[in-house]
């Protein structure tokens, strides 16, 4: 595979990746009531899923320099990947509230990972051309 479409296949995967976790990111609010059914908690105690997931994101956003220094990026984000998706089968999956608020947790983790990591791929991808590859990642991610 030449350079070119090397690129184009990363992106490609990166563009996904980021529409599908913002899909997932913007599910939990509207599912806070079903969550609330199933772990037999009351609405406003399950919206604590929503600071369990920031914490655990600023605590990842907090470590990505050390760990992409110590290992690679794309060893990141595929740890990033794996968080998430832990994160989304723990969140439909839970029946305790306990397990819910790890499941955010992790997933939360993950997605600063993703967030932070596919950004520094693309810029080592692009250089100083990154500024509209930035701009549609996001794009997707808000969609």
């Amino acid at each position: 595979m030449n350079e070119v479409n090397a690129r184009r296949v990363l992106m490609a995967a990166i563009w996904s990746s980021f529409l599908v976790f913002g899909f997932q990111l913007a599910g939990v609010g509207p599912l806070i009531s079903v969550f609330a059914g199933r772990t037999g908690v009351s609405i406003e105690t399950v919206g604590i899923l929503f600071t369990v997931q920031s914490f655990a994101s600023l605590t990842s956003a907090a470590m990505i320099g050390g760990l992409i220094e110590r290992y690679n990026v794309r060893l990141v984000i595929l740890l990033a990947m794996t968080c998430v998706t832990i994160g989304m089968i723990g969140l439909l999956a839970s029946e305790t509230f306990a397990l819910l608020l790890v499941s955010g947790a992790i997933g939360g983790f993950g997605l600063a990972l993703m967030d932070g990591g596919g950004q520094l791929l693309i810029v080592s991808i692009y250089g100083d051309k990154s500024a509209r590859p930035l701009n549609s990642l996001h794009l997707l991610f808000s969609v």
